[in-house]
This record gives structure tokens, sequence and C-alpha cells, in this order.
């Protein structure tokens, strides 16, 4: 009996595909999460302040040129 793919969410560079290792989540809204929560940190994004979480993800995907994907764990090992 063949075992399952074990499939996780994370957060992909769209310029090479690259793959960040340290946002792999079961949950593509924790990857999310975490990614605004890191990016409101810096003080550089504080007058994105007003601004709900929804568009400062579209500012910040954008602006860094990162997707959300399903992707293998067999890919990363």
């Amino acid at each position: 009996m063949k075992s399952r793919t074990q499939t996780r969410w994370a957060l992909v560079g769209t310029a090479r595909g690259t793959i960040f290792s340290n946002t792999i989540r079961y949950c593509r809204k924790d990857v999310i999460k975490d990614v605004i929560a890191e990016e409101r940190r810096y003080s550089v994004n504080a007058r994105h302040a007003d601004l709900s979480d929804a568009q400062f993800w579209r500012i910040v995907k954008r602006k860094r040129g990162y997707i959300v994907r399903r992707i293998s764990m067999r890919v990363m090992r």
C-alpha cells in the first residue's frame, strides 16, 4: 500500500522558484500570517500601518516577488 504524499505550504520566490524553508507550514493562512508579522516589524513599512493584513500582503507579495505554493516534502530532501 502506498503512503500518501506529504505536502505542505511554503513561501516561494517567483524569480527563481526558491523555497524559503523557514516558512513551511501545514496551512496557507499560517504562512501568510508569519510573513505579515515579520514584515510589519520593520520601520520601513510604517507608512503601511493603517492597511489591513490582506492589503498589506498584496503589497509585500508584489514588492518582494513572493507566492505561497503547495510543495512536496520530497522536494525538500
